[in-house]
């Protein structure tokens, strides 16, 4: 038995949208709609159709073909009687989108039906007062887990108060009935025991009125210490810091003409840095800088012999006691710049956006500068009605493709850029060159009266002809997105830039979405 009922589907916009699903299993009960009608009164219908299986629908004695791919159709006639037949011809499952039904031989914009607004609202109502009670719980929810994490922060305020007390001055570190307690503010730290203090670290230096030593002071490199027979021996026993490299330098690999960078740390009193490269394999080095930095030294090497694939580096690290050390060995790699060849070809990608025909060429690739060359063929039934060839992002049609449907050739001479090849076949006819299309532009976002316009009001377009408009919003909104559709083709990528869409022949219906938001202040 054949049905109708409603889905949800991706429209010819390439978004969800609700539509009529019919499923056919009988073609000899067509859908008669009654009683919407005056005979002797002009009608436009129009609707975007689609099918699982190739078939078609029979509407006032108009013939409409349906594919798998989205079509617009726009049939005017004149009323025999008050029913809209809709007779499918095959067996299937046939989708159609925004049918209108509308007097006089204009075809606009869609609008729903005002009982269709009318459930809308009540549907958003529902959807309304579903999302508030959401929201309900949300905060609930929301006010327990701040209730939560404020008396987590509150105790851990406490343990902070309970160590940490603040004033105009500075900080106290310690517990109020604590002996021991560290004072700092802006002119000095103090550390203190039962409220005596005990040492003092400014900017002149560390001070303490009295040090107890057990067993061993160094100081300025002299070692103070108790001997076994009780007596005290100062010696100078060298640096109080050992000297130490506490990281060492790594190979590095550049290409010609890069700079390598080297870095080393070590610590001791005093630390020199002195960077050296190796000759003759790295058996002689020779010095090539003095770096007096104090912690830490970066050396910054660029070769200027492009001879050389592999230079040895490594560096002398001294303190002031004289004391030596020499860093690991590392080994800068340097790649020598390509001199081109088969493994320099530049590749550009080739891209087939195929409607009912098939291409004679399946490369997905072409090497820069080479040629391409395609022949498009159109499936059986069907005829070549619009072909976009872009190249680097620019329409090139006129230049690469031969508009005779019976060759349906494309041929670039020198490929310089990714190629895109959007090719539409209809279903037994072209339209001729006085044949006109829709422009239908849809406004999605923060749309306000006056706040996005086109410099291009035109609501139909002939046949091969151009159409161009630019896209002027207000101050304060930006366009967010666009969408333009020729047939059933987006062409988005290839006609539209910042703001502009410039189509250089229009081979079927045009649909425009635009999106803009307002921006943030």
């Amino acid at each position: 038995m054949s049905t109708l009922e409603s889905c949800m589907i991706t429209n010819p916009l390439n978004k969800s949208d609700e539509c009529a699903k019919f499923t056919i299993d009988n073609t000899m009960k067509p859908f008669v709609m009654s009683d919407i009608m005056n005979a002797g009164q002009e009608y436009t219908f129009s609707m975007w159709m689609r099918s699982d299986d190739v078939g078609e629908v029979v509407i006032e004695g108009a013939t409409c073909p349906s594919t798998s791919s989205w079509q617009q159709y726009i049939i005017r006639f004149v009323a025999s009687t008050a029913e809209l037949v809709l007779h499918f011809t095959q067996n299937g499952t046939y989708y159609i989108y925004k049918p209108q039904l509308e007097i006089g031989s204009v075809a606009t914009d869609y609008e729903p039906a005002p009982e269709d607004l009318d459930q809308s609202i009540e549907e958003m109502r529902a959807s309304f007062e579903q999302t508030a009670n959401g929201l309900r719980m949300d905060i609930s929810k929301t006010q327990t887990d701040l209730s939560t994490s404020t008396n987590e922060l509150q105790n851990q305020l406490n343990t902070i108060n309970k160590y940490f007390t603040f004033d105009i001055n500075g900080m106290t570190i310690g517990q109020s009935d604590s002996p021991y307690k560290v004072v700092i503010d802006n002119d000095e730290m103090v550390f203190s025991v039962n409220g005596v203090d005990s040492l003092f670290v400014t900017p002149d230096g560390v001070y303490a009125p009295d040090i107890g030593v057990s067993k061993r002071l160094n100081i300025l490199g002299y070692t103070i210490e108790e001997a076994a027979d009780g007596k005290v021996n100062c010696d100078y026993t060298g640096a109080t810091i050992p000297l130490t490299i506490v990281r060492q330098p790594v190979d590095q690999t550049i290409t010609f003409g890069e700079t390598a960078e080297f870095t080393i740390k070590a610590r001791g009193d005093g630390v020199k840095y002195q960077w050296q490269y190796g000759m003759n394999g790295g058996g002689t080095y020779l010095v090539n800088a003095n770096n007096n930095t104090t912690y830490e030294s970066t050396y910054r090497f660029r070769p200027t012999d492009d001879s050389i694939t592999e230079q040895k580096i490594r560096c002398i690290v001294t303190d002031r006691h004289d004391n030596r050390l020499v860093s690991e060995e590392v080994i800068l790699h340097v790649n020598q710049k390509s001199s081109g060849g088969d493994s320099d070809t530049m590749m550009y990608t080739v891209t087939n956006d195929l409607i009912n025909v098939v291409s004679d060429n399946d490369a997905t690739s072409v090497a820069a500068n080479e040629p391409y060359a395609a022949v498009l063929t159109p499936d059986e039934g069907y005829v070549l009605s619009s072909v976009i060839v872009a190249m680097g992002g620019e329409d090139v049609t006129t230049d690469s493709y031969d508009y005779n449907v019976d060759t349906g050739a494309v041929n670039i001479p020198s490929v310089t850029g990714d190629v895109v090849i959007t090719a539409i076949a209809q279903y037994g006819f072209i339209a001729p060159d006085y044949e006109e299309y829709d422009v239908s532009v849809d406004f999605e976002g923060d749309v306000l009266d006056g706040n996005v316009t086109l410099s291009n009001n035109a609501v139909t377009v002939t046949h091969n002809s151009p159409y161009v408009t630019a896209i002027n919003v207000a101050e304060g909104y930006t366009i967010d997105a666009v969408a333009v559709f020729v047939g059933n083709a987006n062409v988005t990528d290839t006609v539209y830039s910042e703001g502009v869409i410039d189509i250089p022949s229009v081979t079927g219906p045009v649909n425009i979405l635009i999106v803009i938001s307002k921006v943030s202040e």
